[in-house]
């Protein structure tokens, strides 16, 4: 049987509308469904940076080993705004696989950056 929300989710994630699009990861974030992760994978190659950065702050909020490896993809996006959320949330998902690509993604980042960590 198929989930409405679920459903009304991705069909938002897939739109060629980036307000929809937008939309649809925040409300990701809130439903924590890991059936969305694949959905949220490809948004973080949308166009929209703000699309990207909710889908990290998505994949954040629905965590687990699902999550990972998008999270280690979007450590080498081209907004820095974004490297950084998803630099914290590898770190709060505490996953062995993501820490090798965090230690890696904080060594070329900024000084700044770098105390910060510290």
């Amino acid at each position: 049987m198929s989930d409405p929300l679920l459903d009304q989710l991705l069909a938002g994630l897939a739109s060629p509308d980036a307000v929809v699009r937008l939309v649809a990861v925040r409300n990701a974030a809130d439903a924590c469904l890991p059936e969305l992760v694949p959905g949220l994978r490809r948004a973080l190659g949308d166009a929209e940076a703000e699309v990207r950065l909710e889908a990290v702050t998505a994949l954040d909020a629905i965590g687990g080993a699902e999550a990972v490896v998008p999270l280690i993809a979007a450590l080498d996006d081209s907004d820095a705004e974004e490297r950084g959320q998803a630099a914290l949330a590898l770190a709060e998902n505490q996953s062995p696989e993501g820490a090798e690509p965090l230690l890696q993604a904080l060594a070329r980042a900024p000084a700044p950056w770098q105390l910060a960590a510290l």
